[in-house]
């Protein structure tokens, strides 16, 4: 999982990865009604993978392990959050090419009033963007959303943050 933040200052843009690695989270009501949630099974497994069980009827809603970071200053002119997931069997067992999904997974970013404001009825935070949910494979995929306007991706991509062998 990362997070790159396009920042502006008069005509120049300049890309930055803010966030990089594992993650935390709980399992919510499916529409997040009064911020329930319980926890959800998170085995880490080396690196910044993770294997994450939870119950059927909820949603498991993750977020970088890091925490919040500062934007700065800057004007912001995108955010691109990335991430790889796949679905895989209740022990852990890869499933076979082709087996059939109904797990969905998406995206998505938010602005926090700062980095150590509790959670408030949104009060104290408000939503970059949702990407689109997609069927989890298991294959690993990569997923994604973007606020950025064309030109500042393909600046990302010259510099070197996008390849496309990998995406």
């Amino acid at each position: 999982m990362q997070t790159l933040l396009c920042q502006q200052s008069g005509i120049t843009q300049q890309w930055l990865r803010v966030q990089k690695g594992g993650i935390e989270g709980a399992a919510f009501r499916p529409d997040f009604g009064d911020n329930e949630n319980v926890s959800a099974d998170i085995t880490f497994m080396g690196g910044d993978q993770a294997r994450v069980g939870f119950g059927s009827g909820r949603a498991f809603h993750w977020w970088p392990r890091q925490g919040r970071v500062n934007l700065g200053s800057a004007s912001v002119c995108g955010v691109l959050v990335m991430f790889q997931a796949r679905v895989v069997a209740s022990d852990g067992r890869e499933l076979p090419e082709g087996t059939a999904s109904t797990l969905l997974v998406g995206g998505g970013a938010d602005y926090w009033l700062d980095t150590r404001v509790p959670w408030d009825q949104f009060r104290t935070n408000a939503s970059v963007g949702v990407g689109p949910l997609r069927l989890a494979r298991p294959q690993w995929r990569w997923f994604g959303i973007s606020t950025a306007e064309a030109a500042a991706l393909s600046l990302l991509k010259r510099e070197g943050f996008v390849d496309r062998s990998s995406s």
